[in-house]
């Protein structure tokens, strides 16, 4: 082996992912482009997670192990370690697909004002189920033009490392929407792009969820547009965040999951009796109007919960 550099460093942090981690790690390693490392940082895991990880027999994994102090902290930690030029993003819960890396790598070879690409996502159950697939922007005039709004879905985004260390790495105090945040700092650095195309099958978990809680997500996004315009961020301003995290309960995360997916088994591909029973899941952890109409709506026809759906969203857009 030359101390050469690969050409992709593809970071992963893990914490507590027993479940998943293996076919993790196994998407990338199938992978069709294989000059690559592979950096995963375990962030202080309780569970078997760490053991798993280190199952894996291939010189191209390295791995960090520290307490933990969270995603950011572990994906920083990752970047540092890294000594390729271009930085993959996955989750330990997600798949990526075999082609992933080679067209990620093509595209940012070809397109040197582009610093960062990503892609689409088919978005599954904790069981593997396909739900729907993610859209995202692909012209990079038109992803700029939405920012604040995250310009990727995360996990299946490709960046050069000099731009993310010019815009400072992830920032943590902004969790959970701290790559939202890079990447608005970064952006002033080049263009983005997304691949027209499913990069990954992102898994939606009752940890993933809990990131959609209303009054955290729409404060985060005040925070995050308010780092974009180059405000500061008060001590004030960071406690209010926290006591709102704290306010994220277990029995709020389930809520949460559950509401979500019996949306979209029954918005995105009609299985009915698969939202009833999330439906009726998210009502044990939470009695709401919004519940009880979600389980109404699941004994209506396909016809009808699709126009629903298309009133429901008519004044989204607009915004």
């Amino acid at each position: 082996m030359t101390n050469q550099a690969p050409d992709i460093a593809v970071i992963m942090a893990v914490y507590n992912e027993s479940a998943y981690v293996c076919e993790a790690i196994e998407s990338i390693l199938n992978q069709s482009f294989t000059n690559f490392e592979f950096i995963i940082v375990d962030d202080g895991s309780t569970d078997d997670s760490l053991k798993k990880i280190r199952s894996f027999d291939d010189k191209r994994i390295t791995i960090i192990r520290q307490e933990n102090r969270g995603a950011s902290a572990a994906r920083n930690r990752a970047v540092e370690a890294a000594r390729a030029e271009y930085i993959a993003v996955l989750d330990s819960d997600d798949v990526a697909e075999t082609n992933r890396l080679e067209k990620q790598y093509r595209y940012l070879e070809k397109h040197p004002s582009v610093i960062a690409v990503g892609g689409l996502a088919a978005v599954i159950t904790e069981e593997g189920n396909y739900l729907y697939t993610i859209q995202k922007e692909i012209n990079p005039e038109k992803i700029k033009s939405k920012l604040p709004k995250m310009a990727f879905i995360h996990p299946t985004v490709m960046f050069r490392r000099n731009k993310f260390i010019k815009a400072g790495g992830y920032p943590g105090k902004f969790e959970p929407m701290e790559d939202c945040v890079l990447f608005n700092r970064m952006s002033r650095f080049g263009d983005y792009a997304n691949i027209p195309e499913p990069l990954i099958k992102y898994r939606i978990t009752p940890a993933s969820i809990s990131r959609t809680s209303k009054k955290l997500k729409a404060y985060l996004y005040f925070l995050v547009a308010e780092d974009f315009r180059g405000e500061e961020i008060t001590d004030e301003q960071m406690k209010k965040l926290q006591r709102l995290r704290e306010k994220d309960t277990g029995s709020e995360r389930l809520y949460a999951y559950h509401t979500f997916l019996a949306k979209k088994f029954l918005w995105n591909n009609y299985q009915p009796l698969q939202s009833r029973a999330h439906a009726k899941k998210a009502l044990e952890y939470k009695k709401s109007m919004f519940g009880r109409l979600l389980w109404l709506a699941t004994f209506l026809p396909e016809k009808v919960v699709l126009l629903f759906y298309k009133r429901l969203k008519k004044p989204v857009s607009r915004q």
